[in-house]
């Protein structure tokens, strides 16, 4: 490994069953190259066989991925002393967006810098789901950022395959996956569902998470008194407009697109839902510019 991709130094970032660590290569011409390595460890009472897929799983995922807002996936190597597998990555200094909206205590991000961010995620979203993956995981803790601003997704341990290229039809997904605040709440009641529209849900709630500084419910469902506040006050056919103060308080330009836009990646009814073409195809959407 260390031939490779140089000495494992100090961690950035843990989880509940993996630590991100740093590696530092040196070149002949005195430079470093640095890299970000996921050591991944199988979990309580988890098979081998059932660890070992689901790592290379994400693993095969991660590296056929390419796209400018998307975390690059270099490499995977079995440490057979610690039955670790380590996955190098590119290393990302910024930190992850859930730092910066805490940075704001409370307040929440800027709507320009919400909307550029938006739309990157929404960018590498078509993407994935042009190749056939969902993401299944996403929230700000998952969405790393550069020193320019861009955007990079992290974290594809919990993603699959929902269509292959000689399939016409979109496998479905059972039980929640992902953090329970982003969950659609399909998730939850339903037999199975469709990923690419639980994607489109969790998405909503990131916008959501970056302008409102928190989260803005715990749990999609109606046992979470802030959730039923919301279906309270979204568009109905007595209150057309909506009055849901965390989406109607927000400032900035073509309000009324943005709030339609944002109520219908929010629709509780997957089935009415709104697609990714119908969110690049909103006058909010069209005019927001690439940070």
């Amino acid at each position: 490994f260390s031939e490779k991709y140089g000495k494992i130094q100090g961690v950035i970032g843990k989880g509940a069953y993996g630590t991100i660590r740093l590696s530092v290569k040196q070149a002949s011409d005195k430079s470093e190259k640095i890299f970000a390595i996921k050591e991944s460890k199988k979990k309580l009472n988890e098979k081998i066989q059932h660890f070992a897929n689901r790592v290379t799983s994400e693993f095969m995922i991660s590296s056929s991925l390419t796209h400018q807002s998307i975390i690059n996936t270099y490499d995977i190597m079995i440490d057979f002393n610690s039955n670790t597998y380590l996955q190098v990555m590119e290393y990302i200094p910024c930190g992850d967006l859930f730092s910066l909206v805490e940075q704001t205590n409370g307040s929440g991000l800027k709507t320009l810098e919400a909307d550029c961010f938006f739309k990157q995620v929404l960018n590498a979203i078509s993407y994935l789901h042009s190749v056939g993956i969902t993401h299944n995981d996403l929230k700000v803790e998952n969405l790393l950022l550069t020193a320019t601003g861009q955007i990079k997704i992290i974290d594809f341990g919990t993603s699959t395959p929902f269509k292959c290229s000689w399939e016409k039809s979109c496998s479905k997904s059972v039980g929640p996956q992902g953090s329970e605040p982003y969950c659609g709440p399909e998730m939850f009641t339903d037999k199975s569902y469709d990923p690419r529209l639980a994607d489109i849900w969790s998405l909503g709630i990131i916008y959501l998470v970056m302008k409102n500084g928190s989260y803005v419910w715990k749990i999609a469902n109606t046992s979470d008194p802030a959730y039923n506040y919301y279906l309270q006050n979204r568009p109905s056919p007595k209150n057309p407009e909506g009055s849901y103060d965390v989406i109607e308080d927000i400032i900035g330009h073509h309000r009324r697109s943005r709030n339609r836009v944002l109520y219908g990646m929010l629709d509780p009814n997957p089935k009415t839902r709104m697609k990714l073409k119908e969110i690049w195809k909103s006058t909010w959407v069209r005019n927001i510019e690439m940070c």
